[in-house]
């Protein structure tokens, strides 16, 4: 699903032109993203930096069903560093989880990573969710890639109920999606991790890998919270520039699936605080790329927001 204006497209697309003195922009696209997802981001910001540029805004947008995404982002900064801002989504294929595709100018591929480096114009980025912790931590034990087979030493589904409530097995996907799990760094942000599906075994399957030993709470949050929070994100960019003149969003589709009709009022908050009349356009995406620091980091339902303009504090 695409975005444009105040509209949310399923069957569409959306295109936004840039331009102006200075700006320069280099694409690459790396195949074979889920055999080596730490090779693919190396591989893909050595053909990025040998373009030349020393900073900039990398837009990033890779096969988001295939394992070892930050792995990918991982390689991706070790060879392009702190100097650039890293913005971007999960390609998917509304829900139908068969196959995504990625593109440049040269080529259309799948389970790969496209990206491009907007360079010689100010950029801004920012991240926010509006998901808060609840109850006592959970304690990830085993886990098999995007399974999570132990919560607080006992199948998943048994250590999730516990902290989310009791499970219906039928409506595990919108339980999930209402009670996904957060992991704090050491300044108090929370990664978020979405779980999508319960599996016979108990174990549960999320958007993204959850890292074995990793001690985390069950998130929730309302739909006010949750746009309040995306417009946050929004102010936080604007405050970087005196004009901005246009903005990317990336902004998952889970957030979309769970506010319903509410949603657009999170697209409006996000519009009107950057501004009214700003090229705004974006993408519903299966997981999003941003940075709390310098680093990159692959997030669940959360709002990821890109922004070019004119330098100088907005009073």
């Amino acid at each position: 699903a695409c975005r444009s204006g105040r509209e949310v497209l399923s069957r569409g697309l959306a295109v936004m032109l840039l331009g102006g003195g200075g700006l320069q922009v280099a694409t690459a696209v790396e195949e074979g993203l889920g055999e080596d997802p730490l090779a693919a981001g190396r591989r893909l910001g050595d053909r990025l930096a040998g373009v030349g540029f020393t900073e900039g805004a990398v837009l990033v947008l890779p096969d988001g069903f295939v394992g070892g995404l930050p792995g990918m982002l991982h390689g991706l900064y070790d060879r392009m560093g702190p100097d650039f801002r890293y913005v971007g989504g999960g390609a998917g294929d509304n829900l139908r989880f068969y196959r995504t595709y990625q593109f440049t100018g040269q080529r259309v591929c799948t389970n790969a990573v496209a990206a491009a480096v907007i360079s010689g114009i100010p950029t801004a980025v920012g991240l926010g969710h509006g998901w808060k912790p609840v109850g006592e931590p959970v304690v990830v034990g085993e886990t098999d890639g995007k399974r999570v087979l132990e919560i607080d030493g006992r199948v998943a589904v048994e250590g999730y109920a516990e902290h989310a409530g009791p499970i219906d097995p039928g409506r595990f996907a919108e339980i999930g999606m209402r009670c996904p799990l957060g992991f704090p760094d050491l300044s108090g942000n929370y990664l978020i991790r979405d779980p999508i599906s319960l599996e016979p075994d108990g174990a549960i399957t999320f958007v993204t890998e959850v890292p074995s030993r990793s001690v985390g709470y069950v998130m929730k949050g309302d739909p006010p919270e949750l746009i309040r929070a995306a417009e946050q994100v929004a102010v936080t960019v604007r405050k970087q520039f005196a004009q901005v003149r246009f903005a990317l969003c990336f902004d998952c589709i889970s957030r979309y699936l769970l506010m319903g009709e509410k949603f657009a009022a999170e697209f409006d908050a996000i519009g009107n605080a950057l501004n009214r009349g700003v090229p705004l356009m974006g993408a519903l995406t299966f997981g999003e790329v941003g940075c709390f620091s310098a680093v990159p980091v692959f997030h669940n339902k959360t709002v990821a927001v890109l922004a070019g303009g004119e330098t100088g504090a907005d009073e």
